[in-house]
């Protein structure tokens, strides 16, 4: 199950998954995060990415959620912030995505209001 609004006057894009979760779900949510964010009015969108309230993901569905996150970025998105379901699930997607947060691309916090997005050109710089 999973939900996508979009924020069109702030560039943001705000996606929640939860329940038990497949690959060809994840797949399914990253499409439709991608159509949602066309109509995002710049050319690069900022994404929140909630997945706390997912079932504990196996290794075949985190490494599709992987390559949606890969996904996001070629359509277009600045950063994306993921929203954790817990301590070990924040230390698991940050270390797994390292090279993202480190750049500031990413970050995963386990709070939505704990969610900082950078301007655009900010974000490039700290790559």
């Amino acid at each position: 199950m999973f939900l996508v609004s979009v924020y069109e006057e702030g560039g943001l894009v705000e996606a929640s998954l939860g329940g038990r979760v497949t690959p060809a779900e994840v797949r399914v949510f990253g499409e439709e995060i991608l159509n949602a964010a066309e109509d995002v009015k710049t050319t690069e969108f900022r994404l929140l990415l909630d997945h706390s309230r997912a079932e504990p993901m196996d290794s075949a569905t985190l490494h599709e959620f992987c390559l949606m996150k890969e996904a996001m970025f070629e359509g277009g998105a600045a950063q994306i912030v993921s929203v954790a379901r817990d301590h070990d699930d924040r230390d698991f997607h940050t270390t797994a995505r390292l090279q993202f947060v480190l750049e500031g691309h990413e970050d995963v916090v386990l709070d939505p209001t704990e969610a900082v997005f950078g301007r655009p050109s900010q974000i490039r710089k700290a790559a």
